[in-house]
Formats: structure tokens, C-alpha cells, sequence
């Protein structure tokens, strides 16, 4: 019994070690799965600016975890809406 109690386990050991491998080479998965992530950490420190009265840290913070989550779920490099905000100055 528990030899095949060991065999079911080293099994699901490698399946799950399979679909985690598999997970983590789709990079535009990857991205889609942790844009909420990161905006989230750089919307808290934008927070944090905001509370110690630094006004233009707060808003450059604010408006690169816009540009990043947008990046993010859209597929869009970053580096284009940083072009296209350069050009309306």
C-alpha cells in the first residue's frame, strides 16, 4: 500500500512540476497573471508619496503603474506610451 501511495505521489509531483514549467515559459501569460500584482505594490507607493506631500514623485509613481498595468494587459511596450506622452510636450 504505500508503495503505491509513493508511486501516486512522485506522479502528481511531476505533473504539477510539468504544468508549473509550462505556466512560466509563457512569458504573456506570465505578464497577463502578474500586471494586478505590480500595480498594486507601485499604487501603494504612490499612496505613500502622496501622504509624505511629495506631489511630483506621487504623480510620475501613478502614472508608470498606469503605464505598466496597460503595458501589461494589453501587450503594448512600455516604451510607446512614453513616445507618444513625449511628443504631446
Amino acid at each position: 500500500m504505500l508503495y503505491l501511495l509513493a508511486l501516486v505521489i512522485f506522479i502528481a509531483v511531476l505533473w504539477n512540476r510539468n504544468r508549473l514549467m509550462k505556466q512560466n515559459a509563457d512569458l504573456a501569460g506570465l505578464r497577463l497573471r502578474k500586471a494586478d500584482k505590480y500595480a498594486r505594490r507601485r499604487l501603494k507607493k504612490s499612496e505613500d508619496l502622496l501622504k509624505q506631500g511629495n506631489d511630483t514623485a506621487f504623480y510620475e509613481e501613478l502614472l508608470g503603474a498606469i503605464w505598466g498595468y496597460l503595458s501589461d494587459k494589453l501587450g503594448i511596450p512600455w516604451q510607446r506610451f512614453q513616445k507618444n506622452q513625449q511628443a504631446q510636450r
